[in-house]
């Protein structure tokens, strides 16, 4: 299970875009990203008493400028419980809900629109965030959350059956148990709108 801090970087992502904010304007000439032309990565996240946030980085990879806007969808493979398992690994089912705005720090700002985001090939990134439990506990309806322990997280940031596959960070597993919130994709590295200053979130010596 995560705890603390754990930091996870793909160079490519970072030597071929950088961590600059990707646009918000311009975007109504524009057609949206399909999946297949975009890379994320997980970047790092952020424990803090069984409450587990991954920040993801979205990059355009394809031959053309593109807009995204809205929330990722997500799909999960591995295994059920709290430990990793030798068993062959499968797709798993997880609740997933929306989220627009996690205290200041994630996701979008109630008096805010959802913004659509312009990407463009070799440019700056976008973002967005995961919020959720690895530790068990009572639902509603009395029995207790179910966890996973995910080998990788399959992502779709448009209409239709493609998806980008993700590692996890660390070389670790995606851990989960229960349902996880996902927030909308916005311009920049920092998963929210107005950002929110990374170093704060992480620590200052990240580059």
């Amino acid at each position: 299970m995560r705890r603390g801090f754990a930091f996870f970087l793909v160079l490519f992502l970072l030597t071929a875009v950088g961590p600059t904010a990707a646009s918000e304007t311009g975007a109504t000439t524009l057609s949206a990203c399909t999946t297949t032309q975009l890379n994320v990565v997980s970047y790092n996240i952020s424990v803090a008493t069984g409450s587990v946030g991954d920040l993801f980085w979205v990059a355009d990879i394809g031959a053309r400028a593109c807009t995204l806007r809205g929330y990722p969808r997500a799909s999960y493979w591995g295994n059920y419980g709290s430990v990793q398992s030798k068993k062959p690994a499968q797709p798993l089912v997880v609740g997933v809900t929306h989220g627009r705005r996690r205290f200041d720090f994630a996701g979008v700002a109630k008096e805010r629109v959802l913004p659509t985001v312009t990407l463009s090939p070799g440019g700056a990134i976008a973002s967005f965030w995961i919020f959720g439990t690895d530790m068990p506990g009572r639902l509603a309806d009395g029995h207790q959350s179910r966890c996973i322990v995910s080998y990788e997280m399959w992502v779709s940031m448009s209409k239709g059956p493609s998806a980008v596959i993700v590692a996890p960070e660390r070389a670790g597993n995606f851990d989960w148990c229960g349902s996880v919130t996902i927030y909308p994709v916005v311009a920049g590295d920092t998963g929210s709108d107005p950002p929110f200053p990374l170093d704060r979130m992480f620590g200052p010596t990240l580059p």
